[in-house]
């Protein structure tokens, strides 16, 4: 008998809880306005309507990527588009064919380029192909 008073008792203060949850939440709503209220609720619940920000900066383009490059005194054989899949395909010179994304920032990619270079030079490897089109770097020898 006297669990059952316990449950009742609990399930009357949750609904009392409840209540007293739902009553907050209406007053909220007319002291501040519905219009003020519900943009934070969709904020706070993960909906937005905002531009997704991407992380790794513009969108990369050929001459964009060829100022970095010269700029950096990377000496490329030629590089061009791939109408096929999109990406762009350069050739260093003496050095690894190398796959550019348009996606990711063009600085980014020049500066891997450049570290994984000069990386796989100390470690006295030649690559043969890098791949910079995906968020880890591709080498193979």
């Amino acid at each position: 008998m006297r669990s059952r008073k316990v449950k009742r008792k609990i399930r009357i203060v949750f609904s009392v809880f409840i209540a007293l949850f739902i009553l907050l939440f209406i007053i909220v709503v007319l002291v501040f306005g519905y219009q003020t209220v519900l943009p934070i609720l969709k904020r706070a619940s993960g909906v937005s309507k905002d531009k997704i920000i991407k992380p790794l900066g513009s969108q990369s383009n050929i001459s964009e990527l060829n100022s970095k490059l010269s700029s950096k005194n990377l000496i490329l054989e030629y590089l061009k588009e791939s109408t096929i899949s999109g990406e762009i395909v350069g050739q260093v010179k003496s050095g690894p064919l190398v796959y550019f994304s348009k996606n990711r920032d063009a600085e980014w990619q020049v500066q891997s380029l450049i570290l994984l270079i000069s990386q796989k030079t100390a470690d006295n490897k030649k690559p043969v192909l890098i791949d910079l089109r995906y968020t880890q770097p591709i080498v193979k020898f």
